[in-house]
């Protein structure tokens, strides 16, 4: 029910591993303000949105054009959503600024390395840098509070399947695919972002705190079945921290002993990825 002219949501995709492609009947526009992490510095224009898994937006809605007794459906594809059912109109005088916010890109160090993670395979076959997750392993390190030039890589061919890819523990800017500017909406802080078939998204990192944080592909069965790896913030003006990382046959063994059972029948999530190919989880 709606008895506003505007609404304003925020949008989550929650699903494990399909992409929404959101619009409303009749087409009807609406102005995106904000992504995973921040306003944008404007409004953008959209009558279609796509989010790949855990992606957010928020946006504004004006209902003005209909009136009491219409119907409005949110779809994904041709899937309905949700329904808002028009009531008469309050008075409402908003107008959605111009501007949101200022967004300046911070300076780079020339001299440090491009960061690269490739994201491989699809379905059961997936892996970071021919790498399935090993959880005492370190893959990478970037030291807290310098911003680093990450080039993100789906290497799937084309029509394969989108990988949304996550960093914990930060919030980045998403500066070109494919050396092209990002879509419009993507000017703003994210923390994931849809890597299309074939692409390159880079994007400028900087994490805060020390610690070991993960990033991933945020398709659930992707990342249980290991295309998932650990970096190692470090300050560089304090003694290396020593981290006692579990590994896998530990947590096995803890979860067999207290689920009564043997080993050899303990079932996990993406056991079958690493066993089809042939790597040890």
């Amino acid at each position: 029910m709606s008895q506003h002219k505007k609404i304003r949501l925020r949008f989550l995709n929650g699903a494990n591993r399909r992409e929404w492609r959101l619009h409303f009947s009749d087409d009807l526009p609406f102005d995106q303000i904000a992504g995973d992490c921040s306003l944008l510095p404007k409004p953008i224009k959209l009558t279609g949105l796509m989010l790949s898994c855990a992606e957010r937006a928020e946006v504004i809605i004006d209902f003005s054009q209909y009136h009491e007794g219409d119907e409005v459906t949110l779809y994904t594809d041709q899937v309905p959503l949700l329904k808002f059912r028009i009531h008469n109109f309050a008075k409402d005088t908003t107008k959605i600024p111009d501007h949101l916010i200022n967004l300046k890109k911070p300076a780079v160090e020339t001299s440090l390395p491009i960061r690269h993670v490739v994201m491989q395979g699809m379905d059961e076959s997936v892996a970071i840098d021919d790498k399935k997750f090993a959880m005492e392993r370190i893959d990478a390190e970037q030291i807290v509070g310098e911003y680093q030039y990450w080039d993100v890589t789906n290497s799937n061919e084309k029509p394969g399947m989108v990988h949304p890819f996550h960093i914990h523990g930060t919030r980045f800017l998403v500066l070109t695919r494919n050396g092209k500017d990002p879509y419009p909406n993507e000017n703003g802080f994210k923390d994931t972002i849809g890597v299309n078939p074939g692409e390159t998204v880079r994007i400028l990192v900087k994490f805060d705190l020390p610690g070991i944080y993960m990033y991933h592909c945020h398709i659930l069965e992707h990342e249980d079945g290991g295309m998932m790896a650990q970096i190692e913030i470090v300050d560089p003006k304090k003694p290396h921290q020593k981290y006692q990382l579990m590994d896998m046959n530990t947590l096995m063994n803890a979860l067999a002993e207290e689920r009564g059972i043997e080993l050899s029948n303990l079932w996990m999530a993406g056991m079958e990825s690493y066993e089809k190919m042939g790597m040890k989880m």
